[in-house]
């Protein structure tokens, strides 16, 4: 596995990384996905399909993928932080002395 070549808008391969590396299970990226994928329309095909046809976004859709992006990374910041909780390291305090 190397993962300074990694693309990371493949969130399959990305999950398999996380799961390997941390223990992380990445789940229920299906929508993040689907917006990738019209992300990669809008950047590389001038927000059309590889059809032709023109990406039509509705602000519902962009607050709705805004919503399953924090969930999803919430979900991964709970699982991070468990992990980090189970091997406690004697941090320096950042407080003044």
């Amino acid at each position: 596995m190397e993962v300074p070549g990694e693309i990371y808008h493949d969130l399959p391969k990305v999950a398999d990384i996380y799961k390997d590396a941390c223990g992380i299970e990445l789940t229920d990226f299906g929508e993040l996905t689907k917006s990738i994928l019209i992300r990669h329309d809008i950047v590389h095909r001038n927000g059309k399909t590889k059809e032709g046809s023109v990406h039509s976004i509705k602000q519902n859709e962009v607050e709705a993928l805004c919503a399953a992006a924090e969930a999803f990374v919430t979900k991964i910041d709970e699982q991070v932080q468990a992990v980090l909780s189970a091997y406690p390291v004697n941090r320096p305090s950042l407080a003044p002395p």
